[in-house]
């Protein structure tokens, strides 16, 4: 098991891209008229969509985005019905209604802040690209969200023993079923329901686009979800770990210029908040229960671990290519 806690980074990488952050509508206006730049134009056809898992980098790409002077929708690139995770920001789209939304709008980047639902996978429409985190490592630096409520805390602590290796019944064993939905009973809501689940392989859920997937309960993943997900993410026009971004920031830069990017503007993810001030895990959840939470998030390592790799062999691949 190996659980990547990111330590705080250099403050002058991010007040740099904050400053252009702040400038990037009069710097893209000047130069561009607010239009993405002629090196960017030729190598799209289609809208850049973000799949932003929460505290995952998703807020740092939307940044990039902006100061590269792609034609965003609101502060978090995300469109309304797309942000968030709590089932009450959810509004299910089709691809004919974001085709009219897009035509309308005109951003050439959005991001989609939960997973993708039935229906709502459209590749005709947009080229998807995607930032992973090490998923425990994720799950720890949202405990603002989940770590702070006691129902959801202590829940999590009676699930956790529960989980087994994950294969096809999924996490939690047959015979556990019965426990674990008696704990999730005295959750007062969906939301907390979904807090819950989303400590549970979140990307291989996110990327199914099956709402029922999505939506499954704690321990309700399995192999087969995971062989989804990762032909999935085969597909993606860019794919990415946030290791690769900050161990590897010269080779990530190339990337990000000569991918379907195509960006010349790039710091590493120093600028996300969410690395900043990073405790020790055992603040809340004991050595035994956290190396539990990076068990049941097998699936989701798996799927980290592919984006690392993608990252690296393209980064190569970029190199060679200057190189000739």
């Amino acid at each position: 098991m190996r659980v990547v806690v990111l330590a705080a980074v250099a403050a002058t990488a991010a007040v740099g891209l904050r400053t252009q952050y702040a400038d990037y509508d009069k710097l893209c206006k000047a130069t561009a008229n607010g239009t993405v730049p002629e090196a960017q134009t030729h190598r799209r056809k289609k809208v850049l969509l973000n799949l932003h898992f929460q505290h995952g980098a998703g807020t740092y790409f939307c940044h990039l985005a902006k100061v590269n002077c792609e034609r965003v929708w609101g502060s978090a690139c995300n469109h309304y019905g797309d942000g968030g995770t709590s089932p009450h920001h959810i509004i299910v789209r089709d691809c004919a209604e974001r085709r009219h939304e897009i035509t309308v709008s005109k951003p050439s980047f959005v991001g989609l802040e939960r997973g993708i639902l039935s229906g709502e996978w459209c590749p005709d429409l947009y080229d998807y690209v995607v930032i992973v985190r090490e998923p425990v490592s994720r799950h720890l630096s949202r405990r603002v969200i989940w770590g702070t409520n006691k129902k959801i805390l202590d829940a999590l602590r009676e699930l956790l023993p529960l989980v087994g290796p994950p294969g096809a019944a999924g996490a939690v064993a047959p015979a556990d079923v019965g426990r674990r939905d008696s704990i999730l009973s005295r959750l007062r809501d969906a939301e907390e329901a979904a807090q819950v689940a989303q400590l549970d392989n979140f990307y291989t859920r996110a990327l199914a686009a099956n709402t029922s997937v999505y939506e499954g309960a704690f321990g309700a993943t399995c192999t087969s979800d995971l062989d989804t997900a990762l032909a999935r993410l085969e597909t993606f026009k860019f794919v990415t770990s946030l290791d690769y971004i900050n161990d590897h920031t010269a080779d990530a830069r190339r990337l990000f210029r000569h991918s379907v990017l195509g960006w010349t503007n790039f710091s590493n993810a120093a600028i996300n908040e969410h690395h900043a001030g990073e405790k020790a895990p055992t603040d809340i959840l004991s050595t035994a229960e956290l190396a539990l939470l990076a068990d049941l998030n097998e699936l989701d390592r798996a799927v980290w671990a592919y984006a690392d790799r993608r990252a690296l062999r393209e980064g190569l691949e970029v190199l060679a290519l200057l190189n000739r």
